[in-house]
């Protein structure tokens, strides 16, 4: 016999899932979660500060916490942050600094994120390239940007190799 269990636990005061008699009685008790505040006020220190300066508040604030989880990975904010940091060196090693075009040529997953705060750390910018796109679109995607260096994961390293 199969037993189906609802994905919401039943919940006394919501008459809409009293009437549904076709769900069990959930043994797991309802819990109710304190309203959200419409608007959470964000002190202005906090708005002029970069991506990776909020970041790097975080991993100081929350170094063990989960930050990002894929098929491929679960990371802390301070895996996460020494990704990115070593990945940084690398970056400046091969451009120097000063803004340009970093180009990404990533499957979905952890690495995009690790490559991204790397890219943002550092001072430049990112173009996100298409593996899926023809070669002739990934050549011009290179030089309209103006891109001299392409951040791969290993599947797509091959192609990243060929531009």
């Amino acid at each position: 016999m199969t037993r189906f269990v609802p994905s919401v636990p039943a919940c006394p005061d919501d008459p809409d899932l009293e009437r549904d008699n076709r769900l069990p009685a959930s043994p797991v008790p309802y819990l109710r979660a304190a309203p959200a505040p419409a608007f959470l006020p964000f002190p202005d220190s906090d708005i002029a500060r970069s991506i990776p300066e909020r970041f790097e508040q975080q991993v100081r604030a929350h170094p063990h916490l989960l930050a990002v989880r894929s098929d491929s990975a679960s990371l802390t904010f301070g895996e996460l942050n020494g990704w990115a940091t070593r990945a940084t060196r690398r970056v400046l090693a091969a451009l120097g600094s000063g803004p340009e075009p970093v180009a990404f040529l990533f499957d979905h997953g952890a690495s995009v994120l690790d490559a991204s705060m790397a890219v943002l750390k550092t001072g430049k910018f990112y173009a996100v390239l298409d593996a899926g796109d023809p070669r002739e679109r990934l050549r011009f995607m290179l030089e309209d940007t103006g891109a001299r260096l392409i951040l791969a994961d290993r599947r797509n390293l091959a192609l990243a190799r060929q531009r």
